[in-house]
């Protein structure tokens, strides 16, 4: 399955009937968009991210491992949105997360971090930023990496 389908699921839920439970399952779908297309494009390069609760912070890390400024602010904006996300998920008195203009700003963050994740992958100029990651990834992390 391609993850950017949960990215459509999000604009339709977010533009949909007006009430809560669709806001806060916008925001959790476009969360996750933006984490499954991070791990995918992981995979890519050869990493392979932990299961698990422990995936979503490793990817964060692995984002915001190297100097490509562009990666950087995905890893920033993918830890804003996981906050979101968990505030979406179990805070139930979070009225924030409630709101249209929540969902809105979760499905601008998700896209705007799917582009910059897919960059990584469609760039030939990432490859120093690949090199970063990987290294990253095996030496502090200890995750595997082919």
């Amino acid at each position: 399955m391609n993850p950017e389908r949960f990215l459509d699921l999000a604009l339709i839920l977010k533009g949909g009937t007006s009430a809560p439970a669709y806001y806060r399952t916008a925001i959790n779908r476009a969360y996750y968009a933006a984490f499954h297309v991070g791990v995918t494009a992981l995979k890519s390069i050869g990493i392979r991210p932990n299961d698990g609760p422990g995936g979503h912070k490793s990817l964060m890390m692995c984002l915001g491992s190297c100097a490509d400024s562009s990666l950087q602010d995905a890893s920033d904006r993918l830890k804003i949105l996981y906050g979101r996300r968990l505030r979406a998920d179990y805070n139930l008195s979070d009225l924030i997360v409630e709101t249209r203009g929540e969902a809105d700003l979760a499905y601008l963050d998700s896209k705007e971090i799917i582009t910059q994740i897919n960059s990584l992958i469609s760039k030939s100029s990432k490859g120093i930023a690949i090199d970063e990651i990987r290294q990253y990834a095996r030496d502090i992390l200890k995750l595997p990496v082919d």
